[in-house]
């Protein structure tokens, strides 16, 4: 069985891409890290980037709706 982000809800992607990032800002390897929740390695360092920005950072947000919760 093949394991990816598509099968979770919202809430658990924010959830896992929260503890990931925080995972790898206490020095875990971004590869280790991300190899344990099964996503590809480039992702964490996507996460990593989005949680540097204000505002959004890695809030889940439904498709169709602008990241500040406003409808498209």
């Amino acid at each position: 069985m093949k394991r990816d982000g598509r099968s979770f809800d919202h809430r658990t992607l924010e959830t896992i891409r929260l503890m990931a990032v925080e995972r790898v800002r206490d020095g875990e390897a971004p590869s280790a890290v991300v190899a344990s929740y099964g996503f590809s390695r480039t992702a964490i360092y996507k996460w990593l980037a989005a949680a540097c920005k204000p505002g959004v950072g890695l809030r889940a947000f439904t498709p169709g709706q602008r990241p500040d919760g406003r409808a498209a």
